[in-house]
């Protein structure tokens, strides 16, 4: 069965077919009921109108199906609230709506509000971790009135007033101050500071120190004297620089004065030391009637009298012995003190034998001797002169063994020598006549005017030449040029050259001026470059296993 539009003012009327679903109506249908057991789509609903309900209400569902009138109290309703409230109107927010607004609220009229109205946008005048209070009406912050929520620190610009007491949280937990962060003074109406269990008192203008085992001092006087009590004792210092002990009930038992010390009763003590004597009871200590002097004098039998002397001293945090004057005996076994590291002598002498040892005056040694012969050291090195002084030989200096030395400043001379063996690192070394057979070995450089030989050859280690090996180098500003004779070979093969060398400061150049070689070809090829103020000479060899041999001769500018 086909549909079609038709327009009804009166009402709908259709067969019986079940499978008519849709009716399309241009008209109005009034109806009992409407039921719609699918999904329907009323489309765009341009005015609809539903009588009944009162002003305010809502329309929500019963949960069966059924759409009814309600209040609009419910828990999460939203208050329908208006941006402007003209005037002679009035609204009501109820007390469990809650609303947002982005943009003001006018209010002409009245606005009663049961619930909690929250306008977003408006401004609080606070940073981050600030304490907020309402500054006549206004909600701001302050810079030092802050909390931090992570330390749970507290920061009070000003001052704190208090109705109770300051506790702390938990016991013997937190500091008041810091080692840092100090309080500046701290004032105190009551008597009794507590420091774990001892106290400190301020009881009738006095201050009284107690400690745990009960011992007490208390601190007394005034402007003129200031006195340190514990019981029956006391200790006073008056502004006259005098100090004043009284014990028992009796005062000045001892009184420190600038002149002297008065003592009211008898003084025992195990030694007092003042001007060089020491004193016991008020009277020099003595030894036999002579009074002990400074405590490094030793004391002797001076005619039955024991005495000291400042001649005569030991000490024994050193265990140094003095003696400033001589010391006889039929026979002197030294000990230590010969094989110490040092003896002694400002003047006078030591014989031995004939031979005579003496000082004078800034002078000391053998000055006669009739001993053939005067054994030092034996074994031993003998090291004579300062790192200074000059060690003068006025006869002849004999050595079996050689003379040695680490450094010889000065110049060693000889008329006749056959060889000088080692002369180490010397500077210099002066021959006035000629040195015809043995060798010369130096390791540095040899300045002579005249050099006469016999043959020159090089004892240069040989170089085993691979890429660009290195095989001289000097200082530039040292030589300008030099000239080189090498042997080069490879074990089959060997080639004789010259070379030539020159440099400006900046580069270097080099040269092969004769060549000879008896396999026609060169087996190393030479270069040279300047670095780090150096000039450096370079072989490389043509074929495997080749070595060289150099000797060099240097020209400076």
């Amino acid at each position: 069965m086909a549909l079609r539009p038709f327009n009804s003012v009166a009402g709908i009327t259709v067969g019986n077919d079940p499978q008519t679903t849709v009716i399309l109506a241009n008209g109005d249908i009034t109806t009992t009921n409407l039921t719609a057991n699918g999904v329907s789509n009323l489309g765009n609903i341009g005015n609809v109108i539903i009588t009944g309900g009162s002003n305010g209400q809502i329309i929500q569902t019963d949960g069966l199906g059924n759409l009814i009138f309600a209040d609009s109290t419910g828990s999460n309703s939203a208050a329908p609230m208006p941006s402007y409230i003209p005037v002679g109107e009035s609204y009501l927010v109820p007390s469990n709506f809650q609303g947002l607004f982005t943009v003001p609220i006018e209010i002409d009229g009245e606005l009663q509000v049961d619930g909690i109205l929250a306008e977003v946008g408006t401004p609080i005048n606070s940073e981050s971790g600030q304490i907020i209070f309402d500054d006549n009406g206004e909600l701001t912050g302050n810079a030092g009135f802050s909390f931090d929520q992570t330390s749970g620190n507290l920061s009070v610009p000003g001052s704190g007033l208090f109705t109770g007491n300051l506790l702390p949280s938990a016991n013997v937990t937190y500091d008041l101050g810091s080692s840092t962060q100090r309080w500046k003074d701290l004032y105190l109406a009551n008597n009794t500071i507590y420091l774990g269990n001892s106290t400190i008192s301020g009881a009738n203008g006095n201050i009284e120190l107690t400690n745990s085992g009960g011992g007490t001092f208390t601190v007394a006087g005034n402007s003129t004297v200031s006195t340190l009590e514990n019981g029956n004792s006391s200790v006073s210092i008056n502004a006259n620089a005098n100090i004043t002990v009284s014990v028992t009930g009796t005062s000045n038992v001892v009184v420190f004065s600038p002149n002297a010390v008065s003592v009211t009763g008898n003084v025992v003590t195990t030694g007092i030391k003042t001007d060089n004597y020491y004193y016991a009871n008020g009277q020099p200590l003595t030894v036999a009637g002579k009074p002990a002097r400074s405590i490094t004098q030793i004391q002797f039998n001076n005619s039955n009298e024991f005495g000291a002397s400042a001649n005569l001293t030991f000490n024994s945090s050193t265990n140094l012995l003095t003696v400033t004057g001589n010391i006889s005996a039929n026979n002197a076994n030294l000990g230590n003190a010969a094989t110490a590291n040092y003896l002694f002598a400002t003047e006078g002498s030591l014989t031995l034998a004939n031979g005579v040892i003496a000082v004078s005056g800034t002078t000391g040694g053998i000055f006669s001797s009739t001993l053939t012969d005067l054994n030092i050291g034996l074994v031993a090195n003998i090291v004579m002169g300062s790192s200074t002084g000059n060690v003068t030989v006025q006869g002849n200096l004999k050595s079996n063994g050689g003379v040695t030395g680490t450094t010889l400043t000065g110049t060693l001379t000889t008329n006749a020598q056959p060889n000088v063996t080692s002369v180490g690192t010397l500077a210099n070394l002066t021959v006035s006549g000629n040195i015809n057979t043995g060798n010369i070995t130096v390791t540095n450089t040899v300045d002579a005017v005249n050099i006469k030989v016999t043959d020159l050859f090089s004892k240069r280690t040989s170089i085993n030449i691979t890429t660009n090996t290195v095989i001289d180098t000097f200082p530039i500003a040292e030589f300008r040029s030099a000239k080189y004779t090498m042997r080069a070979g490879d074990g089959f093969d060997y080639q004789a050259l010259e070379v030539l060398l020159v440099h400006n400061n900046i580069n270097s150049i080099i040269t092969v001026y004769g060549s000879l070689s008896t396999s026609n070809t060169d087996l190393v090829i030479f270069t040279t470059d300047i670095s780090a103020g150096n000039v450096n000479v370079y072989a490389t060899a043509v074929g495997p296993g080749t070595n060289l041999n150099l000797m060099g001769t240097y020209v400076p500018d």
